[in-house]
């Protein structure tokens, strides 16, 4: 690839992506980056601005207001203050849903500042990131204990609600009241929502604040309430541990901070406020030409269809099986927007194929030419378009194996590895290095135009804290938290650049997120990307992948799942029409095997085609979390869309549940209008029903266990 093309990519990647940054509401002093109406509860209308308007406008005036603190040289920073940091310049453009404002300071002669905010008046909603560069020529003084937000919100009584991460927790929920006791969260392994989330639900009686913190590596968040004074104190940072000085021309950033504030809500209403803003103002674009956020997507995989042993991914797949597989899928009548083409498609860093191990001969991303040899890519992909499907490949960008093989044959420097002990075979590309992330995204180009694919879907299968560590501890003393900071930029910067790259090739212009299923769901990688697989284990029981719903959905509207049902993971399932409706999000993924039942495929379909209009719609949960392995109570969750008056019913009777009947309270529609209920099964569909009976609660029938119900809510006279 030419420098001039990757210069271009890099270059438009600053128009591709919609930046916007801010958040601020407490005080501090200085010291030695598809549109909803907006409902005016959230905001809290005052005037010709909103509460929350005013609110960011008092800290843009007033820099000195703005809740970040810092130590430089042993001096305690709160603020921006004109005493210490002077006004360069100030920018400011439209984004999508508000206006950015991008404020470039100098402090004390040594360091730039820049201050990027946002505001987005119809969403009662603003947002922040600080970025502290050096462009002296000489060592900046050491910048440590850095807090990204320390805020506090006048409330009385305060409670936190919010959802753990995938790995650990499997998305459960928790509530906890901060009057008993305070709460911290501190994710220390380098991939961000594995064990904790970084979104939350400060909610106090009258008002509250749903916040967030836009970091792909480590960070922390801690809150606690003050009973006498009534205030609830906020404090989250990234980059754990920070202490560094910035040699000449390094640049070190915060998390993006986010806050959506609503006044006189209930939960349901404050989370379908943070949907709304979601949606319109951080979900990537489905490509450049739409100009319409990610759309709902179907995939199909074929890995458990090729006659092969397999592993986990793709790695049974080849130039000799996937007609046989594919062509079944079509001539069954089934249909998706990606050929789903996972892990083990490239050769070893010795040139060899990869007949198992997909997970441990990483980084060479070079097609194996035993699998595939010339021209079979492109032949699979031109089949797959004609029928209506995309190329989706895999990568796993940050890992590399066997760095001998790496650097005699495909150009790698070793000094771009960052390994730990215990783990020779296995190293860190190091993205904080300008060739290091030149060198992947032209291999990724590369394979992804050989492959004629569209999509790039990046996995993480290691955690990385521990090798940012070995990295900060070659850089000598004084830079902890360096290596991570420059490394996760720079990861953003490789998106960036492969979306802009995209943009110009017609490819999709967001990016399929994975980290091991759902490690990497931060607010400023959703801005880029979205989770297909929202994590590893949804792969199995269909208890859990209801769980998940129920409570992911709320916070990521975009989303994938499976439909199938297997006791493991890696093994292939049954796929019938109650598996399928299990996993209908957004995203949702087939498994072409032996037990995809493809009448209930077509019948699905035609379903999904009409559901999935709702998917950007409100979103509320109708019975309580039931967790991830409970088969004897129903779980049911509705969307409703208040615009066309209309919405849509998902209920499960799980295997196991001995009942046949449950009442459910509907939410979100007009209780003086009269509805139709369609039940696509035709069991609990009703002509005409009054709003007000339906949410004071109707029973739903299901004559037989393991059954799910999809009931339309449609307006009528």
């Amino acid at each position: 690839m030419s420098n001039n093309i990757f210069k271009r990519a890099a270059t438009a990647a600053l128009a591709a992506i919609t930046g916007s940054f801010a958040f601020g509401c407490g005080t501090a002093s200085a010291a030695s980056e598809n549109t909803h109406q907006q409902n005016t509860v959230y905001c809290s209308t005052e005037g010709d601005m909103t509460k929350t308007e005013k609110e960011y406008k008092a800290m843009l005036d007033n820099l000195e207001t703005v809740p970040v603190n810092f130590i430089y040289d042993d001096k305690y920073y709160s603020g921006f203050s004109s005493k210490f940091f002077k006004i360069k310049e100030q920018i400011e453009r439209k984004v999508d849903g508000g206006t950015q404002t991008t404020t470039v300071l100098n402090f004390r002669g040594e360091l730039d500042v820049m201050f990027v905010s946002t505001v987005y008046p119809e969403y009662s909603a603003y947002d922040y990131t600080v970025y502290f560069e050096n462009n002296g020529k000489t060592n900046s003084g050491v910048i440590r204990e850095v807090k990204a937000v320390d805020m506090t919100l006048d409330c009385d009584g305060a409670r936190l609600k919010g959802i753990y991460g995938d790995y650990d927790y499997r998305y459960a929920p928790y509530d906890f009241d901060l009057k008993d006791r305070p709460i911290n969260f501190t994710s220390t392994r380098g991939r961000a929502t594995h064990t904790y989330f970084p979104y939350f639900n400060l909610e106090a009686e009258g008002n509250g604040a749903i916040l967030a913190l836009g970091w792909g590596g480590t960070w922390q968040a801690d809150f606690d309430y003050d009973a006498t004074a009534k205030k609830a104190h906020y404090v989250g940072t990234a980059t754990v541990g920070l202490s560094t000085y910035l040699k000449p021309g390094e640049k070190i950033r915060t998390p993006l901070v986010a806050v959506v504030r609503y006044y006189d809500a209930d939960e349901d209403t404050a989370m379908n406020m943070w949907r709304k803003w979601m949606i319109d103002c951080n979900l990537p674009y489905d490509n450049a030409t739409d100009g319409v956020k990610v759309k709902p997507h179907d995939a199909v995989m074929i890995c458990y269809d090729t006659g092969r042993p397999n592993s986990d991914g793709s790695i049974s797949e080849g130039y000799d099986t996937w007609y046989k597989s594919m062509s079944e899928f079509y001539n069954g009548g089934g249909t998706a927007d990606f050929r789903w083409l996972d892990a083990g498609w490239y050769c070893d860093p010795y040139g060899q194929t990869v007949p198992s191990d997909w997970w441990g001969t990483v980084g060479t991303w070079e097609f194996d030419r035993i699998k595939w040899p010339a021209g079979s890519l492109e032949e699979c992909a031109d089949y797959c378009l004609e029928h209506g499907s995309q190329t989706l490949l895999w990568f796993d960008t940050e890992r590399a194996t066997n760095l001998n093989g790496l650097c005699k044959n495909y150009g790698y420097d070793r000094d771009w590895a960052l390994m730990t002990v215990g783990r020779a075979n296995f190293c860190l590309n190091n993205l904080g290095i300008d060739e290091c992330r030149e060198w992947l995204f032209e291999r990724i180009i590369n394979a992804m135009t050989e492959a004629k694919a569209t999509l790039y879907r990046e996995d993480f299968n290691i955690d990385p804290g521990a090798y940012w560590d070995i990295g900060d501890g070659y850089q000598g003393k004084n830079r902890k938290g360096i290596t991570e900071n420059l490394y996760m930029q720079g990861h953003y910067r490789l998106w960036d650049d492969i979306i802009a790259y995209g943009a110009e090739n017609g490819w999709c212009t967001f990016i399929d997120s994975c980290a091991s299923g759902g490690g990497r769901n931060d607010l400023e990688t959703m801005r880029r990307g979205v989770p297909f697989n929202r994590s590893d284990a949804d792969r199995a029981g269909i208890p859990l992948r209801l769980a998940m719903s129920t409570t992911v959905l709320k916070w990521l509207p975009y989303q994938g799942s499976t439909a199938k049902d297997s006791a493991n993971e890696l093994d292939n399932g049954k796929s019938d029409i109650y598996a399928m409706r299990t996993g209908n999000v957004p995203l949702l993924l087939y498994y072409k095997g032996d037990e995809l039942n493809y009448n209930d495929l077509v019948r699905f379909q035609e379903e999904r085609r009409e559901y999935q209009k709702y998917f950007y719609s409100d979103f509320y949960v109708l019975t309580p979390y039931r967790g991830i392995t409970c088969t004897t109570e129903w779980t049911a969750y509705m969307y409703f869309d208040e615009d066309t008056n209309s919405g849509v019913i998902s209920a499960f009777r799980p295997e196991g549940c001995s009942k046949g009947r449950e009442t459910i309270c509907f939410k979100g529609i007009d209780p003086d209008k009269y509805y139709r209920l369609r039940d696509t099964d035709d069991n609990n569909s009703v002509d005409r029903i009054k709003g007000s009976k339906l949410m004071s609660g109707i029973t739903l029938t299901a004559k037989h266990d393991r059954t799910a119900i999809t009931i339309f809510i449609e307006p009528t006279e």
